[in-house]
This record gives C-alpha cells, sequence and structure tokens, in this order.
C-alpha cells in the first residue's frame, strides 16, 4: 500500500479550512488504487433562537453538511451536496451520526447498508476503480474540542485489496493527520479571530471616545447654532419668568415689539401694546403666568414704519399685527417657572384679508352692476315690446271694433279709408322702429357672449365702403325723420384719390360699430336744438396715427395676433379705411370719457333712464374694431357734440377673370335701370324731413290680423264704463306715450300727459286731489284732451265740449313709468305720500307704477315706496283696464 508523506506534510502548513479540504482530496487522488472512490463532508454549525412559545427562546444549534469534494466520481452532481445532520433520517445522515457517536471509522458493506442507494442519483466511478465497489469506511473527523465532528470522510476500498489490518492503520492515520491539521487550522483562525476581536475593540474604543469628544463638540456647536438661527430668526422667540422678568430675548422679539431689552420689565413691558389690546393681553399673561395654557391670540402694537404696499386701511398701516404663542413650564409643584413665547409678524396676513374682503366687495360691486345690466336689458327689451303689442292691439281695434260713445253725428266724422291706411302705416313704422332697438339689444348680447369666449370670426366679403354708411343710415331712415335729424354723408378726397372700388372686409362687423355710433348720436342729439349728424369716410396706405379732426386713438388693450394671410382675403393690397361720426348733441366732460368703452358702463346714472341703451354699445365697437386690426377713439367738448372716430384694416379686391366677365355681363343686363332703384346713397347734403317716403297703399288682411293676436278686443261695454275715467301718463319715451295715449283714448278716457315726475306734481297740483287747486301759468299739456279735432280711433274723429278739461282737473288714477329723467317714478310718488301726510292732498291718490323692470325685488321696491300696483310691461290695455278702473273707483271714492 503506497502512502504519500509529503502532501500529507503540504496540509501541516494550511491556515484557512477551505484549503485544507482541496488539499485532502487532492492528496486522496494520489493514490487511486487505495483509494478508488472516496467523499468529504465538512459540518458548519449555525445558532438560531427558536421562537415558539413552549421554547421560551431556547437557542438552537444547527448542523449541516456541506459535501467540500470528491474522488473517482465522473459527476460531482449526481452526489448529495448538503443535508441537516441531525434532522435528516435518510441517506448519509443516520450513517455520520453513528460514526460521529462511535469516534471509530465504520465500515459499510453494499449489501448490508445499501451503500450506492444513499445517492440521489446513479453514480458512474472511474475506469481505475476497479470494478463496483462494495465495502467503504465512514470516518469521523473530530473538532477540536472533541465534543462534535468537524467533517466526514467517506473511502469506498478496493475490491481486489482485502481490508486487513495495514488498511485499517491507514485509514486511521490518515484520520489523525486530518484531525491535527483541523485543530492546527482551527487554532489558527481562532487566534486570528482574537487578535481580529483586538484590533477591532481597540479600534471601536477608539472611535468610541472621537464619537463621545465628537458628540460634545457637536452638541456645543448646536447649543451655539441655535443661539444663532434664533437671533437671526425672523419670529421672536423670548423666556420670561413668572414676574415678567426677561431670561432671554431674541433680536426678532425687540423688532417686532419696538422695545429693547431693558425696557422690558414687569412694570413696562405692556407699554408697547397699542390701549384697545392692552388689557386683553394683560389677561392673557395673568393666565400663563399661573399656569395655565392658552390658545394663540393676536394684538397690535405701534410702529413707526407702514408696511411694504400702501394701503388705505389706517388701523392697519399705523400698527403691526402680531401672533402670539406661549406655553408655561411648570414646577413640581405645579408653579409656573418660566414663559416661552414667540411672536409671528401678520401684518402682511391682515393686508392679504383686508385685500380679499376688497375683492368681495369688488365682487359684490360686479354682481350689482350685472343685475343693473340684466334691469336696463330687460327694461330696453320690454319696453318696445309693450308698445308693439299696444301698437297691434290698435291696428285690430280699428279693423275690427265699431266705434261706440259718438251720440251726435255733428261730433263724428268717419274718416277715408286712405287715412285709416295712412295711421295703419304710421303704426307699423312704430312697430318695426321697437323691432330694431330689440335687435340691436339681443346684437349686443350675443356680440359680448362671443367675445368672451373667443368665437367671433371676421369673414372677408368684397363690398364697397360707401355702401356700408348708406346701409346703415337707411336702416334709421324713420327714426332720423321722426327726430328731424339731418345726416350727411362726406367722402374725403383721401378715399378717392386712392381709386378705391371695393375691398375686403367683413361687412356685418363694420356695419354693427358703424350702428353704434349712429344710434348713441341719434339719442343724444334728438332732443337739442341744433340736431345734426355727419359720417366721414377716408382712406390711406398706413396705419392712421389721430382720427378726423386729430382725434386721438385709444391704445389697444392687448396685442393681438397680425391676421394670416388666407386665400380668402385676396392679394390686393392693404387699406385703411376711416370713419368717424359726428354729432350736435350735448358732448361729454373729462370723467364721463372716461367711463366710455367700458363693459356695462354708461357715462352716468342717469343715462339709461333718459337714453336708454344697454351700455355695451362701445365696449362691443371697441372691440370689433381692434379685432379687425383697428382703433378708435373720441373727442368732445361739453355743449358742442361728440366726434367717435374709427379705422379698420381692408384689403384691395382684385377681380379675378370669371368675376370680370360677370361685372360686364351686369353692366349690360343693368343699363336700363334707373338710378332711383340703386341702393340708397345718401349724398353730402342730404337731410331727412317727417314727410318723406310715406307709404301711399297698404293691404291688410283680417285673417291674418285675427291669427297673429290672440285675445279678441275689449267688448263695447267695457268702453262706456272707462268713458269718463280721468288718467295722467307719467312717461318719458314718447312712442309709448304715444302709443297708451291712443289706447286709453279708444277705451273711453281722458288722458292727460307728463313726462316726468315733476310735471306729474305740477298737474297734481291743478286737480281735484289738491287741497287748493291753483290755476296753472301755462296750459297743461295733453295729447288729444282739448277743443281741437281729435282722433279717437283709426277712422273717427270727433269735437266735443268733454273734451276741453275742466278745472280743477278730476283725476282718477296716474300710470307712472320708474325710469325717468329729472324725477323718476319712485321718487315722484314718495313725495305724492309725503303730500297727503302733510295735508296738501285730500285724499288717497291711486298710483300705478308702469315699467319694464320685472324682478321680484323691484316689484317689491315699488309697492313699499308706495305704488298702488305695478303693471309690468309688456300688457295690453283691454286685459288691464278692470284693474285700473276698480283702483280708480276705490282711490275716488269720497271725492265730490
Amino acid at each position: 500500500m503506497a502512502y504519500h508523506s509529503n502532501p500529507l506534510d503540504s496540509m501541516r502548513t494550511l491556515v484557512l479550512l477551505p484549503d485544507l479540504w482541496r488539499t485532502v482530496v487532492e492528496v486522496l487522488e494520489t493514490n487511486p488504487h487505495d483509494v478508488p472512490f472516496a467523499l468529504l463532508y465538512s459540518v458548519h454549525k449555525e445558532t438560531s433562537t427558536l421562537t415558539a412559545p413552549e421554547e421560551n427562546g431556547v437557542a438552537s444549534i444547527s448542523e449541516t453538511c456541506l459535501l467540500e469534494g470528491s474522488v473517482g466520481i465522473e459527476d460531482p452532481s449526481a452526489i448529495v451536496q448538503s443535508f441537516n445532520l441531525a434532522k435528516s433520517s435518510e441517506g448519509l445522515a443516520p450513517i455520520f451520526r453513528t460514526a460521529s457517536q462511535s469516534r471509530e471509522p465504520q465500515l459499510l458493506q453494499d449489501n448490508e447498508r445499501s451503500l450506492l442507494g444513499v445517492l440521489t442519483k446513479p453514480v458512474a466511478l472511474n475506469q481505475d476503480s476497479g470494478g463496483p465497489f462494495k465495502r467503504a469506511i465512514v470516518s469521523s473527523i473530530p473538532s477540536v474540542n472533541g465534543t462534535s465532528s468537524k467533517a466526514f470522510l467517506i473511502i469506498g476500498t478496493n475490491p481486489r485489496y482485502p481490508i486487513n489490518d495495514h488498511y485499517w492503520m491507514f485509514v486511521r492515520l490518515l484520520s489523525q493527520e486530518l484531525t491535527r491539521s483541523i485543530t492546527i487550522v482551527c487554532l489558527l483562525e481562532e487566534e486570528r479571530r482574537s487578535k481580529i476581536a483586538a484590533d477591532e475593540a481597540t479600534l471601536k474604543y477608539a472611535a468610541t471616545s472621537k464619537e463621545l469628544l465628537e458628540r460634545a463638540q457637536t452638541a456645543e456647536s448646536a447649543e451655539q447654532t441655535f443661539r444663532r438661527l434664533a437671533e437671526a430668526a425672523l419670529v421672536g422667540c423670548a423666556m420670561f419668568r413668572a414676574d415678567a422678568t426677561v431670561i432671554w430675548m431674541n433680536q426678532a422679539y425687540c423688532q417686532l415689539t419696538g422695545r429693547t431689552r431693558d425696557q422690558f420689565n414687569p412694570e413696562t413691558w405692556s407699554d408697547a401694546i397699542i390701549p384697545e389690546d392692552r388689557p386683553f393681553v394683560q389677561q392673557q399673561w395673568k393666565r400663563l403666568a399661573s399656569g395655565e395654557v392658552i390658545q394663540p391670540f393676536e394684538f397690535r402694537v405701534s410702529r413707526h414704519k407702514t408696511s411694504a404696499g400702501k394701503i388705505d386701511d389706517a388701523d392697519i398701516t399705523e400698527h403691526r399685527w402680531l401672533l402670539s404663542n406661549a406655553i408655561p413650564e411648570l414646577n413640581e409643584d405645579g408653579s409656573c417657572r418660566v414663559v416661552m413665547g414667540w411672536l409671528t409678524d401678520i401684518s402682511h396676513q391682515k393686508w392679504a384679508e383686508y385685500l380679499q374682503s376688497k375683492r368681495l366687495e369688488d365682487a359684490l360691486e360686479n354682481k350689482r352692476q350685472s343685475e343693473n345690466f340684466i334691469d336696463m336689458t330687460s327694461h330696453e327689451i320690454r319696453n318696445p315690446l309693450s308698445a308693439i303689442i299696444q301698437t297691434a292691439d290698435g291696428i285690430l281695434t280699428s279693423l275690427q271694433q265699431p266705434i261706440e260713445g259718438v251720440s251726435d253725428a255733428h261730433d263724428a266724422e268717419i274718416l277715408g279709408y286712405d287715412d285709416v291706411q295712412e295711421d295703419i302705416a304710421d303704426a307699423a313704422k312704430t312697430i318695426i322702429l321697437c323691432a330694431q332697438h330689440q335687435k340691436r339689444i339681443v346684437d349686443d348680447i350675443l356680440t359680448l357672449s362671443k367675445l368672451d369666449s373667443n368665437l367671433l370670426e371676421v369673414s372677408p366679403e368684397k363690398v364697397q365702403p360707401v355702401v356700408l354708411v348708406q346701409r346703415a343710415v337707411k336702416m334709421y331712415e324713420a327714426e332720423l325723420q321722426s327726430a328731424d335729424i339731418d345726416v350727411n354723408v362726406s367722402v374725403d378726397p383721401s378715399y378717392e384719390s386712392l381709386s378705391i372700388d371695393t375691398v375686403l372686409v367683413d361687412p356685418s362687423r363694420v356695419l354693427q360699430v358703424l350702428i353704434n355710433l349712429l344710434t348713441n348720436a341719434i339719442k343724444f342729439t334728438q332732443a337739442r336744438q341744433q340736431r345734426s349728424i355727419t359720417i366721414y369716410l377716408s382712406a390711406s396706405l398706413s396705419r392712421p396715427s389721430v382720427g378726423k379732426h386729430n382725434v386721438s386713438y385709444i391704445p389697444q388693450r392687448a396685442s393681438r395676433p397680425e391676421r394670416s394671410p388666407s386665400p380668402e382675403w385676396g392679394t390686393g393690397e392693404d387699406i385703411y379705411l376711416q370713419y368717424a361720426v359726428q354729432d350736435t348733441g350735448r358732448g361729454l366732460n373729462e370723467e364721463e370719457m372716461k367711463l366710455l368703452f367700458l363693459r356695462f358702463s354708461q357715462t352716468s346714472p342717469k343715462t339709461h333712464s333718459q337714453y336708454g341703451g344697454s351700455g355695451l354699445g362701445l365696449f362691443i365697437s371697441r372691440e370689433l374694431t381692434e379685432l379687425q386690426g383697428g382703433q378708435i377713439g373720441v373727442s368732445s367738448v361739453p355743449g358742442h357734440g361728440t366726434t367717435f372716430t374709427f379705422y379698420i384694416k381692408a384689403r384691395r379686391h382684385v377681380p379675378t377673370r370669371e368675376e370680370n366677365a360677370q361685372i360686364s355681363s351686369n353692366e349690360a343686363s343693368c343699363s336700363g335701370v334707373s338710378e332711383h332703384n340703386a341702393v340708397g346713397f345718401v349724398s353730402p347734403d342730404a337731410s331727412f324731413s317727417t314727410s318723406e317716403n310715406r307709404r301711399k297703399s297698404m293691404t291688410l288682411s283680417m285673417s291674418q290680423l285675427e291669427a297673429t293676436i290672440a285675445s279678441p278686443p275689449m267688448p263695447p261695454t267695457r268702453i262706456s264704463s272707462a268713458r269718463d275715467m280721468h288718467v295722467l301718463l307719467v312717461e318719458d319715451n314718447f312712442i309709448n306715450q304715444k302709443v297708451m295715449a291712443q289706447q286709453l283714448r279708444r277705451f273711453g278716457c281722458v288722458v292727460h300727459v307728463a313726462n316726468n315726475g315733476l310735471e306729474a306734481l305740477d298737474v297734481l297740483q291743478q286737480s281735484h286731489f289738491a287741497t287748493s287747486p291753483h290755476v296753472p301759468a301755462t296750459e297743461v299739456k295733453k295729447i288729444s284732451n282739448t277743443a281741437a279735432t281729435e282722433r279717437i280711433g283709426l277712422g273717427v274723429r270727433r269735437r266735443s265740449s268733454k273734451d276741453i278739461t275742466a278745472w280743477p282737473i278730476p283725476l282718477s288714477v296716474l300710470l307712472m313709468d320708474l325710469e325717468m329723467p329729472v324725477m323718476d317714478g319712485l321718487s315722484c310718488v314718495r313725495r305724492i305720500r309725503e303730500m297727503q301726510r302733510d295735508g296738501e292732498l285730500r285724499a288717497h291718490v291711486p298710483v300705478i307704477a308702469v315699467t319694464a323692470n320685472a324682478r321680484s325685488e323691484q316689484i317689491a321696491v315699488a309697492m313699499q315706496t308706495g305704488m298702488d300696483l305695478v303693471l309690468t310691461k309688456p300688457f295690453r290695455i283691454p286685459e288691464v283696464l278692470p284693474r285700473i278702473e276698480a283702483l280708480a273707483h276705490r282711490g275716488n271714492f269720497g271725492l265730490g
């Protein structure tokens, strides 16, 4: 039996177990005849703490066998790589436990222990092994202390050699050498671990000492840092004793309170607090000094400097607002040891609260303006709607109802058919005017909605700029005639010098601006002695810097993107068209001009009641002008009229071949058309009179009238019952005044007219309601109650001594509008009720409000002011006449 001593000697020089295992396998491989097959397993111990309740946390040692190497096996993966030595009951575990307990090598026979069966897979042996082996020896290699096994060695014996004493000696010597080598390695490892542990302990001690030193330095640095932070903090920090003596205080605390550390003493510490807050703060301090925990509180201190940002509230600028948060630190007996307090400057927060409150007020004001706008819009829509309904009622009554109350043939005159048509045409014009007014209001609202949503677009069309002026004037021809206003159109030489024929613009947007400016001019000119409106048209190739009569343009609110060169705008050159509308109205002062071009804005609160409108026209005009690349401006002198001017960016129209051919064809076919049939051109000297362009004929279908008006007229019996009723109609709108008076007269009422509340009071002083009626210096204005010829219905005239008003006037009831100049309806009825209480009137005067303001709040205000009844427009006289009669009879009860 060969035994190699040199390889075994090399094991004694190893210092690591993995190296030892590898060397053992290499030594065994050098003697294949004695060791044809071998397995070397190392034992590893792991300590774990059992957490089961019955184990009470007892430590458990688990031993695991790991395969370190093999000899004589072609596929080492077929060998069991690891297993639990203590718990496993199969394979090599029972064999190893037996060898460990006996401390002697164990011989295994294949027929006894089924040696090959302990392997998980069939083992393929080397060809040098001598054939299948039948026997193996298992040796337990003990640990250093000898209480457990450190390794197990399985040697398969050569079947060609017998197992004799020499072989057993070989096995024992090999085991002893392994034990000796393991002991040496383990002792070296233990020594090495001890040295490492000692070195680590030394290093840990040094690190701990260093850490303690660093922590002491850190604590000292942190204390210093805290002091610096506290001193530099914007929040005031301080510590006081229970008697208000200062222990420590940072600079911010002094700055916030405006006092130095020396000025804080038990007698004067509260002097910096304003007198209004001082008692409250002193009471809070008493609670803190008694050991009570309080909530944060606010107070004010005097200061010499105002906060950043100029504000109007004197209380905020003169004082500094502070938020105090303080807590007491108590002794063991519950008494207060120190009070720690913090102060925060909340002046900016108070300023923000002030801003929020101001913005809330602004929001409420915007809400109020919106409601006023809704009221104005409702008024402007309902007023003409009332006139439309009543005028249509008048037309239907004239055509269907026989004339009642004419008993004397000398007092009646049957009108001809032409006069009936003339009156119907006049009523139809009134309806058209009212409908146009409503359309303007609705168009303004829709345009505003599109502007807010950025949905308004400019759509170019070819048009002659002069034609746009003609259309605007033509649309308001009847209104201009009714107000006897002269209109002139002036074309500047600059326009003619550029040889402008047709241009590409959005005609609807340009026309809308012209209409807004023209209607404004009509409203403010119709009551003047000199009534004239002039429209100017000019053009240029460059952007104008000033308007007509050196009017300055208003800067654009925001930069708008330039118009993209889309094909629909053509290829012509850019042209700037400039329009101006000059009137002889009352003019505007500087304050009124500042309110122009603002949303929902009119020059004064009286503008709506005197002139009407929604307050949107000029705002929309500015938006539409800027949307078309232009600007708008205004110039005015009080008493000398106003000039509005604007310009837009257009493009010269270049006709295509097809358009040129079409133009030639049209000129040939229209050569015989008279100039009279063209679109109404207004020359520079053109003016309008009330008698021009009146229709000479009209055909009216009775069936159409019956289909359009749902309610039939009042039966004749109702007319006779209202014959002796005297009605004072107080209305500033001439159209509504005229229509309502005609309707009341048709039903037998005697109508007196006043244009405002002040005139109504004058008429009331001449009536039988007055305690001492006085004879007027001038004749009271009436529409039809005179000895002259009067039209009672559309088709009858009469003369009667009853038409001459008796004195004092036997008034029955007042129908009063609310929105009027000079004196409105509410002020008038309030004065009437005061006159009743003072004895100036000897009975209750029935007053009925006639208004287009339909909100319930407005109706309630009218009733609370003193109105007996409120009629909201639109309404029909036949429907409300019974209520008027009942109120009139009730009010005149007791008057002789």
